[in-house]
């Protein structure tokens, strides 16, 4: 749809790229207006409360990104509230709220790290990826809680399957979700 659609706009208070946002809302409405389907078939995962809540416990989950990037999020007041190096994250609205960005569930699914590039004769630029089809690491946090599994996606039409470590299915607590998807191989600790 491109940039200059109502529904995107940029702010001043941080720099390009990072600096445009969406009001969802009006981009569903564009989208419409071009008749992209809207409807969703199946979850991205299947969710469910937890029977047993595991046993491990996550009071935060530090994230290494890069050397110079490193996001922690700790649970408190029944969320997790994120946080880079040690300032709060937060969020902003166009007119200038603000707040930590807090979320009942994190998933963390690690897949391989590559770098997406354009089609020959278009002119944007590459952009890191992560792998989604496949298989990998997962961890599912909610409620200071952590299980530990794999997934396992066959394409990117499909949903997420998750397994505890021994093989068996598990899924992931409703709630609002907050899902990383990390690069295979790059620091995540528990505490």
């Amino acid at each position: 749809m491109g940039e200059g659609i109502s529904g995107l706009f940029r702010v001043s208070h941080r720099s390009a790229p990072h600096n445009l946002y969406a009001n969802t809302v009006i981009l569903r409405e564009n989208a419409d207006g071009y008749g992209f389907d809207d409807g969703l078939t199946d979850a991205l995962y299947e969710i469910e409360e937890w029977e047993t809540p595991p046993e491990e416990a996550a009071e935060a989950v530090t994230l290494s990104w890069a050397s110079y990037n490193t996001v922690t999020w700790v649970y408190k007041d029944g969320v997790y509230k994120r946080y880079e190096g040690d300032r709060e994250h937060e969020w902003i609205d166009v007119d200038g709220n603000r707040g930590q960005l807090a979320f009942d569930v994190l998933i963390i699914i690690e897949g391989r790290h590559y770098t997406a590039y354009p089609p020959p004769g278009v002119t944007t630029q590459a952009l890191p990826s992560i792998e989604t089809t496949g298989s990998g690491s997962v961890y599912i946090l909610s409620e200071g809680r952590l299980q530990r599994g794999t997934w396992q996606r066959a394409s990117i039409a499909d949903a997420f399957s998750f397994f505890d470590l021994d093989g068996n299915t598990i899924v992931a607590p409703p709630g609002v979700p907050w899902i990383s998807f990390f690069p295979a191989g790059r620091s995540i600790s528990f505490s």
